[in-house]
């Protein structure tokens, strides 16, 4: 019996629309997220409610403080195509077909330009190491997804098959190519497609083909004291084959969290400033801290993340 058959109704689905439905466009570029959070519950964007759906309600799934809640727009994908195989099916000797399952869906398309970034290939491959969903979003800015069973305001990630992710680096050619990046993936076998909605970018209060995802810093420790610490912040993946690029103008102390795990308490950073000759280095400030505590630095500022690192008051 065929997956879509109810056996408890005679007769055929009905198989008619109204004059007025949503539908999607030309694929731009997806947005990642884990399917499940560290609770194991699932992800989804909850457009329930009377909520503007504004820039700050989507920078809240982007620059989400969880990791495994935090939504991943990747850059814009040329020539992005979704196509999908064959249907397996069986033909028996006296020629009748017997449908077995749909085929598989698969993305490829190259990130060109800047987006071509080759460091960019480990990020985009780090969707190998656990279940991830993507959201499809069109050239017009609408953003489609999956309703599951029947819960409208619920627009969960289309599944991929996180193991088949991969990113091949092409150089520029005269033929003339600019570098290129390029992503393929396959969505998993039970992708329901039947499931798949939209929302139309009418109907949400900012241009969501605007939102970026995070960039990861690196700190290397200078001098520590008892009320101080020297950080030299850069850009952990972007620079010259010298040296990376130095992280500017960090000089709001509320974007710093330093604890202290000795103690297990919280560290107010009470000031921060920076070298005038030395881009990218900072002195942070707190109040007096034990010999041989240990004590954890994190920054975070809209789409910046320091790797979290630890000092030791000497």
């Amino acid at each position: 019996m065929a997956e879509n058959c109810d056996c408890g109704v005679i007769g055929l689905q009905n198989m008619g629309r109204p004059d007025c439905v949503v539908s999607f466009g030309i694929p731009r570029n997806f947005i990642a997220v884990p399917l499940y959070d560290s609770t194991g519950a699932a992800n989804f964007i909850d457009f329930t409610g009377s909520s503007p759906f504004d820039l700050a309600y989507w920078q809240a799934l982007t620059f989400n403080t969880d990791k495994s809640k935090r939504f991943q727009p990747l850059p814009i994908l040329e020539d992005l195509e979704l196509p999908i195989a064959d249907p397996l099916q069986q033909t028996t000797t006296s020629g009748k077909t017997f449908h077995v399952v749909d085929g598989i869906r698969t993305a490829t398309g190259m990130f060109s330009g800047k987006d071509a970034y080759p460091a960019l290939k480990r990020q985009f491959e780090s969707m190998r190491c656990q279940e991830v969903g993507v959201y499809i979003v069109d050239y017009k800015g609408n953003i489609s997804g999956l309703i599951n069973n029947g819960n409208f305001g619920e627009l969960y990630p289309m599944p991929i098959d996180s193991e088949s992710v991969v990113a091949q680096l092409m150089f520029p050619t005269f033929a003339p190519t600019t570098n290129q990046l390029m992503l393929n993936f396959n969505f998993t076998r039970d992708l329901n497609t039947e499931d798949i909605y939209t929302m139309p970018a009418s109907e949400l209060a900012t241009d969501i083909r605007r939102l970026n995802a995070m960039i990861d810093l690196r700190a290397t420790i200078g001098t520590v004291t008892t009320t101080s610490a020297v950080v030299d912040l850069d850009l952990n993946l972007f620079g010259n084959a010298q040296a990376r690029t130095p992280f500017l103008g960090a000089t709001t102390p509320a974007d710093y969290t330093v604890f202290n795990t000795t103690d297990n308490a919280a560290v107010t950073v009470t000031g921060v400033s920076e070298s005038a000759t030395s881009p990218g280095k900072y002195t942070l400030t707190f109040a007096t801290q034990d010999s041989g505590d240990v004590l954890t630095i994190n920054y975070v500022n809209n789409r910046f993340e320091l790797i979290q690192n630890t000092i030791t008051i000497p």
